[in-house]
C-alpha cells in the first residue's frame, strides 16, 4: 500500500528528520520520498497493510512536539509536479527539457499541438537529433556555453519559432536547455485574436475595500479623457482587467480592443505585429504585405501589457507613433495615419529601468500622462472573503455548495499572496478540485509559499532569510542562466552569488 502522510509539529525541531527515520528503519520501511520544512514534514512510503500502518502511525505519535499527522492526496512536491504541469499545458506550447548529452527529459505532449502530433509520441528518453532533422540546431542544444538563442524550425507539419535557454539541472553542475515551440502561424495571427471585443465593466471587478474603490473610481474618471494611461501593479493585480474596463467605459467601446504582451513575442515578430509590412519586406512575409496593430485598431484601443520589456530601438519607434500618429509599415515608404487609444502596463520599475538606459525617459512621459497603480492583494484584505466567494461559485462542481470552516477563512485572509488575485484563484481551484466532501478546511489549502508567517519562533531576521531563499529557488528554478535570475530578481549577478553561497544552493 502506497501512503502519503503530512507532519505538522507544534515548534521548530533540531534532528527531527533522523528521528522519523529511526521510527521507519525500527519497523524495516523504505521511504520513496521525504521532505522537511520548518515545521512540517511530507513522507510517501510503501506498507503491507492497514494494520502496518496504523502501528507506523502510533509509532510516529511518540515524536516530541507532534502536533498532527493527517493523510494527503500528495506531497508537496507532487504537488508542485502537478501544478507546474497544469500551467505548462494551459500555455499550448510544446516545451522540451534536455540533458547535455542531448536527451529528452521531458515533454508536454498535448492535443493542442496538432502540427507534432504523433511526432513526438515516444520522444522522451530519446536523443533530440531524432525528433529535428536541422543539424545546426541539434549543435546549439549541445553547445553548453550557449545560454539562450531563437531560431525558425519546421517540425512536422508547422512552422515554429524555438526558444532555447541554458539550465542548470539540480545537484549538478551540468547544463541542459529547455526549449519552447511557439507555433508561427498562430503567432503572426496574433493580433487578430485579440480583436475580441472587451466585455468587461467595473461591475464584474470584485472588490470591498476602499483601496481598490478609490482605484476603481480614478479609472472611470480616466476612461473619459482620450490620452494614454499607464498601469502599474504587481503580477496578478488584474492591469489588463481594469484596462477592459476603462475601454468598455469610453468614447472608443464600439471600436477594436486589442491586447498585445511586448515580452511574449521575438522582437522582430513583435515589430511586424505592430507597424505590419510590404510585400517581399523579408523571408516569409505574407503575399500583398500585411497590416500592422497600430492600423487595424483605427478608432480603438491598444493594450501594451508587460511596455517595459519592450527592446529600446522599438520604444524610439514608439514614440514617433504616439507623437506623429502615423506609422510606416516594414519595408514601406508611405506614411500612414492611426488613430487609437494606448495603455501599457508593467510590473517593473521603470524609473530604475531609465537610470540604468533600458527604458526611455522621453517615452515614460508621454506614456504615462495618466497614471493608475492597482495594489496588491496583501494591501486589501478585505477583498479576500468577496474574491473567495466568487471563486468558489466560479468553479464549483454545481453538485454541492462549498463552504469553508472559519480556520480556512483565516489561513486564506492570512497569507501575503506574492503571485495577488491570479495566486488566490489557482489555490481556491486547487482546493476544490481535490476536495472530499464540502467543506474546505486549511488542511486543503496549497499555496505556493508555504505559510508560516505566524510561527513564534521564528525572529524576523529568519522570517525575511526564509523567504528570500525561497524567493531565489524559485526563480532559479524558472531562469535559464544565473544572469537572467539576477536580472529577473531585479538584484546585481554578483549579489545572486553571493546570496547562492549564503543559502548553499
Amino acid at each position: 500500500m502506497l501512503k502519503r502522510i503530512r507532519l505538522l509539529f507544534k515548534r521548530n525541531r533540531d534532528h527531527i528528520t533522523y528521528e522519523i527515520l529511526s521510527k521507519f528503519r525500527k519497523m524495516d520501511l523504505g521511504i520513496v520520498w521525504m521532505e522537511a520544512y520548518t515545521k512540517d514534514c511530507y513522507i510517501k512510503f510503501e506498507v503491507q497493510d492497514e494494520k502496518q500502518y496504523q502501528e507506523l502511525l502510533k509509532n510516529l505519535n511518540t515524536i516530541e512536539d507532534l502536533g498532527s499527522i493527517s493523510e494527503v492526496d500528495l506531497i508537496a512536491f507532487e504537488a508542485r509536479n502537478l501544478q507546474v504541469n497544469e500551467i505548462i499545458n494551459l500555455l499550448g506550447k510544446l516545451i522540451l527539457v534536455v540533458d547535455c548529452n542531448g536527451i529528452v527529459k521531458y515533454s508536454n505532449i498535448s492535443r493542442e499541438l496538432k502540427a507534432v502530433e504523433g511526432e513526438l509520441s515516444s520522444i522522451i528518453g530519446k536523443p533530440i537529433s531524432e525528433f529535428i532533422e536541422d543539424e545546426e540546431f541539434v549543435e546549439k542544444v549541445l553547445d553548453a556555453d550557449l545560454e539562450e538563442s531563437i531560431d525558425e524550425l519546421t517540425l512536422g507539419s508547422g512552422e515554429f519559432i524555438a526558444k532555447m535557454y541554458r539550465k542548470r539541472f539540480r545537484d549538478s553542475n551540468l547544463f541542459g536547455k529547455i526549449i519552447v515551440f511557439e507555433d508561427i502561424s498562430e503567432l503572426s495571427s496574433y493580433a487578430d485574436k485579440k480583436f475580441y471585443s472587451s466585455h468587461i465593466t467595473f461591475k464584474d471587478l470584485i472588490f470591498e475595500s476602499p483601496l481598490m474603490e478609490k482605484c476603481v473610481n480614478t479609472a472611470m474618471e480616466f476612461s473619459q479623457m482620450d490620452v494614454e494611461i499607464l498601469i502599474t501593479g504587481e503580477s496578478g493585480t488584474g492591469k489588463e482587467l481594469f484596462t477592459r474596463a476603462i475601454h468598455n467605459l469610453s468614447s472608443r467601446r464600439d471600436k477594436p480592443f486589442i491586447a498585445i504582451n511586448c515580452s511574449s513575442l521575438p522582437e522582430q515578430l513583435l515589430e511586424s505585429e505592430l507597424f505590419g509590412y510590404e510585400d517581399g519586406s523579408f523571408t516569409g512575409a505574407i503575399k500583398g504585405g500585411k497590416a500592422g496593430i497600430f492600423e487595424s485598431c483605427n478608432g480603438g484601443t491598444i493594450f501594451l501589457d508587460e511596455i517595459g520589456d519592450m527592446p529600446i530601438h522599438l520604444q524610439a519607434k514608439l514614440l514617433r507613433v504616439l507623437q506623429e500618429k502615423r506609422i510606416r509599415r516594414i519595408g514601406g515608404s508611405e506614411e500612414i495615419p492611426v488613430n487609437f487609444r494606448l495603455i501599457s502596463a508593467t510590473n517593473k520599475d521603470l524609473k530604475e529601468m531609465i537610470l540604468k538606459e533600458e527604458f526611455r525617459l522621453d517615452l515614460m512621459y508621454r506614456l504615462n500622462t495618466l497614471s493608475l497603480n492597482i495594489p496588491p492583494l496583501r494591501k486589501r484584505k478585505e477583498d479576500i472573503k468577496p474574491l473567495v466567494d466568487y471563486f468558489t461559485k466560479k468553479y464549483s462542481n454545481g453538485i454541492e455548495e462549498e463552504t469553508y470552516s472559519p480556520d480556512a477563512i483565516k489561513a486564506l485572509e492570512s497569507y501575503n499572496y506574492p503571485g495577488n488575485v491570479r495566486e488566490l484563484q489557482n489555490v481556491i481551484i486547487r482546493a476544490l478540485t481535490t476536495l472530499k466532501g464540502n467543506v474546505v478546511k486549511p488542511s486543503d489549502l496549497k499555496f505556493y509559499f508555504e505559510d508560516n508567517s505566524n510561527d513564534v519562533n521564528e525572529t524576523f531576521d529568519e522570517k525575511v532569510e526564509r523567504f528570500e531563499k525561497e524567493l531565489i529557488v524559485s526563480a532559479l528554478e524558472d531562469g535559464a542562466s544565473i544572469r537572467q535570475t539576477a536580472h529577473s530578481l531585479g538584484i546585481t549577478h554578483t549579489k545572486l552569488i553571493n546570496r547562492m553561497k549564503k543559502y548553499k544552493l
